[in-house]
């Protein structure tokens, strides 16, 4: 963060900044090294800076943790992915991205469901909901992982 105040030394203009949506993105699981290394000048960052960016983690592991530290609800948005989280060949259900939202610590899910079969799905997870065990929930994320920049399109960089 001091290095982006030696940057931007308005705030203001590092919110607004694309540098400051790109590391937020990266941040939260999106992109990979080598994107974000060709950048990391762009966004005003040493070498240093770039490497700590890098081992920060991902969303559930850095960003949901600070969200709950500082009592701030979290919201997870896009359960479903518009459908292109889904995957019948390997078992990525609406019911099972649903159940691994909901075993999240958090305060809200947005599923954004587009078709009347979506909203039965939801209320019957919804009325019969058990969290996934960790290992359940590992198996997916591993499932996610290669694939999170293809499935992330709306982020580029």
């Amino acid at each position: 963060m001091d290095e982006f105040k030696e940057f931007y030394p308005d705030f203001r203009d590092s919110v607004d900044s694309t540098a400051a949506a790109s590391v937020n993105g990266y941040i939260g699981g999106f992109g990979d090294t080598d994107s974000l290394s060709r950048k990391t000048k762009d966004f005003g960052l040493s070498d240093d800076g770039a490497k700590h960016l890098q081992n920060m983690g991902g969303f559930l592991d850095t960003t949901l943790p600070a969200a709950l530290d500082k009592g701030l609800a979290v919201i997870a948005m896009k359960v479903l992915g518009a459908s292109h989280y889904l995957s019948s060949k390997a078992g990525i259900t609406p019911e099972l991205l649903i159940k691994y939202a909901l075993s999240q610590d958090i305060s809200l899910a947005i599923v954004g469901c587009s078709a009347p079969q979506e909203v039965i799905t939801l209320a019957q997870v919804g009325r019969t909901f058990s969290p996934l065990s960790p290992k359940e929930q590992k198996e997916i994320e591993g499932f996610f992982r290669p694939n999170a920049p293809r499935l992330a399109y709306y982020r580029s960089w």
